[in-house]
C-alpha cells in the first residue's frame, strides 16, 4: 500500500473519446462524485470539480491576420 496525495485522469474526448459531455461544462461549475475505499477499510468521499482543461483558454477569432511579405 502506498498513500496517494493526487490523482489526475486525462482522456481524449469528443467524437473519438470514450466519454462525451451532454452539455457545456464550461458554463458552470460541475462536480463528480468520488468514493474510495482502501484495503484497510478506510473510506474517502469527495466532490471534485470537473473541467475539460480548455475552459479558461482565450479564443482567437482571426481578426488580426499576419501580413505576408
Amino acid at each position: 500500500d502506498v498513500p496517494v496525495s493526487k490523482f489526475v485522469l486525462t482522456q481524449q474526448g469528443g467524437k473519438k473519446g470514450l466519454l462525451v459531455n451532454s452539455r457545456n461544462i464550461c458554463a458552470s461549475t460541475n462536480r463528480a462524485t468520488l468514493k474510495l475505499e482502501g484495503q484497510n477499510g478506510k473510506e474517502f468521499n469527495s466532490r471534485p470539480v470537473v473541467t475539460n482543461g480548455k475552459c479558461n483558454q482565450k479564443k482567437h477569432k482571426g481578426k488580426h491576420k499576419r501580413a505576408v511579405r
